[in-house]
């Protein structure tokens, strides 16, 4: 059984490659209420910060949501592995798609002034 999605970046199920994999297992992961949610969100041009203690799953997060743009591209600020050591550029004033550590960010989280935090694991 082979489940494919029409999207620019091929994403595949069954004989799927390692990228396409993580992109399927992140669009799975987030749920196609929130994924559909996410990408209205980043159209007008609006924040959204991914939260995940796993690296790949939320490079992956950003990168699918980026992929659900086509044939549109994001040209806002697009960093899917914020360190958290620079956790303080959630509150930045203009439109991102960033990706950070759940933990890391749950405990800075009263200090900081974010728009829409999702986490995905």
């Amino acid at each position: 059984m082979c489940i494919s999605l029409g999207l620019s970046s091929g994403l595949s199920f069954g004989a799927a490659r390692a990228p396409d994999a993580l992109l399927w297992e992140a669009l799975s992961v987030l749920g196609l209420g929130t994924a559909l949610e996410l990408v209205a969100t980043l159209m007008v041009e609006r924040s959204v910060l991914l939260l995940s203690d796993s690296p790949p799953l939320l490079s992956a997060a950003c990168d699918a949501l980026v992929a659900l743009l086509a044939p549109l591209r994001w040209e806002g600020v697009y960093v899917p592995l914020l360190p958290s050591s620079l956790l303080a550029y959630v509150e930045a004033p203009t439109p991102y798609l960033l990706g950070t550590g759940r933990s890391a960010f749950l405990a800075e989280s009263e200090s900081l002034d974010t728009s829409l935090a999702v986490i995905v694991d």
